[in-house]
């Protein structure tokens, strides 16, 4: 049950990034009409905090953290990203009204490295639960 709820946030993360991105660009139908307002401000920052690095890394870790156990936490790391991923390019395709399949090569891409990192950072996630562990350590 936690991974599934590491699962929906990443979904969730994912969708209100591509969301946040398009809010900010004068160029899509959903930021231009705000273009030159406060509004358009907010949105440009939160569209450079949601789509930075270690947001990204955040939520894997937070997988993690809810999966409670290193068996659930290192693939809900992995899961949350690869949600995360599969929903930011599902809603920047309805949003910008383009085919899915134009952005397969890279949500391929994207999918290695959520398995790559998410494994290890929903470790690291798991690991804060154990105070005293590191996440070398065998138990």
């Amino acid at each position: 049950m936690k991974i599934i709820t590491g699962v929906a946030i990443g979904a969730a993360f994912g969708a209100a990034t591509s969301l946040a991105n398009a809010l900010s660009s004068p160029y899509s139908p959903l930021g231009a009409p705000i273009t030159g307002t406060v509004w358009a401000g907010a949105a440009k920052v939160l569209s450079l905090l949601m789509d930075s690095g270690w947001a990204w890394a955040a939520l894997a870790v937070a997988a993690g953290w809810l999966a409670r156990t290193w068996a659930r936490g290192i693939p809900a790391g992995a899961l949350a990203l690869m949600a995360a991923t599969a929903a930011y390019y599902v809603m920047d395709a309805s949003v910008r009204d383009e085919p899915l399949a134009w952005y397969e090569s890279e949500l391929v891409l994207w999918w290695a490295a959520s398995v790559l990192f998410g494994t290890a950072l929903g470790a690291v996630g798991a690991a804060i639960r154990r105070p005293g562990q590191s996440v070398c350590s065998p138990r």
